[in-house]
This record gives structure tokens, C-alpha cells and sequence, in this order.
């Protein structure tokens, strides 16, 4: 089946497998969301907001049911119920945002074209905390990667930080040669070079200057890194400790 929007789709569907029938949701640059039945691409219900849609949805569970989170270009968190399409609540943002959310446990965790981190309580729809960088203005356009109580999140300004998802103080800090545009990827059981057995967790990490950056998620040290000779703007796919 196929699904034509009014506007270019540039943010990833989500499944959301466990509905009877299963869902699709995906939002578009027309300011709409679209929640459609798997199996034919029939529309269940759309959902508008005062902007474009460049950010994946994605779901979470509070106490009252599955929400869907968008944050969007008109400067807000739309907090959405994934059987109805209704409204549940909204947060403002400041700014615009293209980013898609993490979410872990009952936060989410995304960036803002004007350089500013948020992580919200979906369920109070309260900034839990934020975090606005010293080299103001310089956006995240990665979506953050969420393990280990740690928020590692890549932005244009050309670092990757952690942050302690519970209060938002600062884990570590590390430097790239470019840009970081695609999102980190966290690995679990990963060898260190260094003699040891014991595997540790790492996160990987690709910049547009071309490099692959794999760094240790407890303090940001690097395990490797790779030249490529391109710039990356896609997250990686690690499958058979292959990437």
C-alpha cells in the first residue's frame, strides 16, 4: 500500500506492534501526523500542529495510557494518545526542533535548533531539567541515546556529552572533528583493546568529517576510531558485531 502526504516526509515511521490491529504513525512537513493500520496504510486518525513535522514519533507509557511525542518545528512537545489522536498536553520549547525524542522510563530527552536539552516528565508535562551550552546557538539535530542512566546526546557544535539522566549534570565531555547530525548508537557488551575479558557498555558515534568515534559510555573515552572519507548524517546499524 502507499500513502501520499501534502508535505516531504523526513522523520522515520514508527510501529507500534502491539495494538489489535497493529499501527504506523509517521508525521510529515504539512503539520501532520498520521496514525495508519498496518496492514492496508488506512488512516485511524490525523493529528495537526502549527508546523512542520521533521522528528520520528515515538511512544512511551504513562499511568494513563500509550503516548506519542512529537517535538516540533512550532516550538512545542506535543504529548498525543496513541488510540485516539487527542491532544494530552503540550510543553514549550523556546524554539524549534527537529529532533526525535528518547524516552526512558517517564521522560523524554531531545535537543533544539537553538542549542537548548530538555528532559521532560511526560506525565506532569513539567522540564524536569535543561541544559543550554556554552557555545550558545549551535544546534542538536541527533537524537539522544538513553543506558546505563546516562543521556549521550551529539550536537553541531562539534561534542558529544552525557548527562546524568536523573538530574542533568554533566558525566563527560569530548571534542569531534565534525559535526554530529546522525545519533549516537549505544552498544552493550562491547571488547575492550585493552586486555581485559570483561566487556564493557560504549557508545558510536558518527561525524561529518567522516570519522566513527567509539567511546566508552562511562567516561567518553575512546576505543577506536575510523576515517570513512565521507560524511556521515545517518545513525549506524551494529547486527552480529558487525556495522
Amino acid at each position: 500500500w502507499t500513502v501520499e502526504t501534502t508535505g516531504e516526509i523526513s522523520g522515520g515511521p514508527t510501529i507500534v506492534a502491539d495494538r489489535n490491529p497493529p499501527l504506523v504513525l509517521v508525521g510529515s512537513q504539512d503539520a501532520t501526523l498520521r496514525c495508519l493500520r498496518l496492514a492496508d496504510g488506512q488512516t485511524i486518525w490525523t493529528h495537526e500542529i502549527a508546523d512542520q513535522i521533521r522528528c520520528s514519533p515515538t511512544v512511551g507509557t504513562s499511568p494513563d495510557g500509550d503516548r506519542v511525542f512529537l517535538a516540533g518545528c512550532d516550538g512545542r512537545l506535543h504529548i498525543i494518545a496513541v488510540d485516539s489522536g487527542e491532544t494530552v498536553g503540550e510543553v514549550p520549547l523556546g524554539g524549534p526542533t527537529g529532533t526525535t525524542p528518547a524516552v526512558a522510563g517517564q521522560r523524554v530527552f531531545f535537543g533544539t535548533e537553538g542549542g537548548r536539552f530538555f528532559a521532560i516528565n511526560f506525565v506532569t508535562k513539567k522540564v524536569a531539567w535543561d541544559h543550554q551550552p556554552a557555545a550558545n546557538g549551535l544546534a542538536y539535530r541527533s537524537s539522544a541515546a538513553v543506558a546505563g542512566g546516562l543521556v549521550v546526546v551529539g550536537s553541531r557544535g562539534r561534542v558529544v556529552e552525557a548527562f546524568t539522566a536523573d538530574d542533568g549534570s554533566r558525566r563527560w565531555r569530548r571534542p569531534l572533528r565534525g559535526r554530529v547530525d546522525a545519533s549516537p548508537v549505544v552498544l552493550s557488551a562491547v571488547a575492550e583493546s585493552t586486555g581485559s575479558d570483561d566487556p564493557i557498555e560504549a557508545v558510536l558515534v558518527p561525524d561529518t568529517a567522516g570519522r566513527i568515534s567509539l567511546l566508552r559510555l562511562s567516561d567518553g573515552e575512546p576505543c577506536w576510531e575510523f576515517d570513512a572519507g565521507g560524511s556521515f548524517a545517518g545513525s549506524a546499524a551494529v547486527v552480529a558485531d558487525r556495522l
